[in-house]
C-alpha cells in the first residue's frame, strides 16, 4: 500500500520504501495541490463574490496530464464565461522539454473579435521538478491576480 494512513495523527503520511512509490507520490502531490489552488479560485467566481461582483455565467476549470507526441504537458486551466459571448481563460501548462520543465502562463480572453491574450508571465525554464513545484504555485496565483482586475473591468463592462 503507497500510502498507509493519509494525515494520520500528526499530519504525516507512512510511505513505502520504494524510490518509484515516492516519486509517485510528489507528483501526485504537486496536482492535487494544483487542483486545490485552481479549485479555491473556480469557488471564487463562482460562489464566493456573490453580490461582490457581476455574475460570471459558468465557470470551469481542471488540470490535465496528457502525453502528446511532442513530449508531456500538465494544462492547469479555468474559463469564466462572462455573457455576449465573451469569456475569460487562465491557463498554466507545465511542458517537459529537452532543456527542462518550461512553465507558461497566460490569461486569454475571447469574445466576437476572437481570442487575445490579455496578460502573459514571461515563459520560465527550470531545469527539475523539485523546482516546478516551486514556482508553479507561485506563477497560478500571479495569474489570478492579475486576472481579478481584468475580470472586474470586464464585467463591469458587459453589465452597463
Amino acid at each position: 500500500m503507497l500510502v498507509e494512513n493519509l494525515r494520520g495523527g500528526e499530519g504525516k503520511t507512512r510511505m513505502t520504501k520504494s524510490q518509484d512509490d515516492k516519486i509517485a507520490f510528489k507528483v501526485l502531490t504537486f496536482l492535487g495541490e494544483m487542483y486545490e489552488q485552481l479549485a479555491a479560485f473556480h469557488r471564487y467566481l463562482s460562489w464566493e463574490n456573490a453580490g461582490t461582483l457581476p455574475p460570471v455565467r459558468k465557470v470551469q476549470s481542471d488540470v490535465v496530464c496528457r502525453n502528446y507526441m511532442s513530449g508531456l504537458t500538465v494544462a492547469i486551466w479555468l474559463e469564466a464565461e462572462l455573457g455576449d459571448d465573451a469569456s475569460l481563460a487562465w491557463w498554466l501548462d507545465v511542458i517537459r522539454q529537452e532543456e527542462g520543465w518550461l512553465l507558461d502562463g497566460r490569461i486569454y480572453s475571447d469574445g466576437q473579435d476572437g481570442q487575445d491574450t490579455i496578460f502573459e508571465i514571461p515563459p520560465l525554464v527550470v531545469e527539475d521538478f523539485h523546482t516546478v513545484q516551486q514556482k508553479a504555485p507561485v506563477m497560478l496565483e500571479e495569474l489570478f491576480k492579475a486576472g481579478k482586475q481584468v475580470l472586474t473591468k470586464k464585467l463591469a463592462s458587459i453589465a452597463s
